[in-house]
């Protein structure tokens, strides 16, 4: 149970905004905003504007950035060239809105969509999370881009491991692609269903 109060939440958060950079409409930028909306600077990575809304914009081409939703997480992300080197850097949205405007008081290192729908962006649908709290999100919502029981995942799990069926085979099986078997035989993705305490009763890693 967080032992922070909405209270104190929503005056931190109020806090951080006065003290970051904000922009108001700016002609030489041409920047609009509503007066919800509030601009900051991004650290090592100047040419740009982010927004509490969850928009960038480029400085050089006096653009808004497009970005992109990445076809397994379904996480936006964007490519934002980095000050010391310059070299192009893929960043999540989620992550980058809330670094930015979303204090986080309890030093969670998860961010989580509120309303589960992956391209709101907005500060005021973003919070920090522990992982199982995230975890837990997502199974009482059934969110990602698959929809799978842990049963299922289970069961690919354990096939992918200990039968003699290739993974474009469990994936015919259930619907889902080869590289969605693979990622969950190497647990990179539903791996609160596939802990470690499954993996050992197998002896899979002694």
């Amino acid at each position: 149970m967080s032992s922070i109060t909405p209270e104190a939440a929503g005056k931190a958060l109020r806090k951080h905004f006065k003290d970051a950079k904000t922009f108001k409409k700016n002609n030489s930028l041409g920047l609009s905003r509503n007066k919800f909306e509030k601009w900051s600077t991004l650290g090592d990575f100047s040419s740009y504007l982010v927004s509490s809304s969850g928009r960038i914009w480029s400085k050089r081409s006096k653009k808004y950035l497009k970005a992109t939703q990445h076809p397994y997480t379904g996480y936006m992300k964007i490519k934002l060239k980095r000050d010391s080197d310059g070299r192009p850097v893929t960043l999540y949205l989620h992550r980058l809105i809330a670094s930015v405007f979303l204090p986080n008081l309890e030093n969670k290192p998860e961010v989580n969509h509120r309303d589960g729908n992956k391209k709101n962006n907005s500060v005021w649908n973003l919070e920090w999370v522990t992982k199982e709290e995230n975890q837990r999100h997502a199974q009482i919502h059934g969110l990602g881009n698959v929809k799978l029981k842990p049963i299922e995942v289970e069961n690919i799990f354990y096939l992918a491991w200990a039968s003699d069926m290739t993974q474009e085979e469990i994936g015919n099986l259930y619907g889902v692609r080869r590289s969605i078997v693979s990622d969950i035989k190497n647990r990179k993705a539903w791996e609160f269903v596939t802990d470690f305490k499954v993996q050992h009763e197998m002896g899979l890693f002694e």
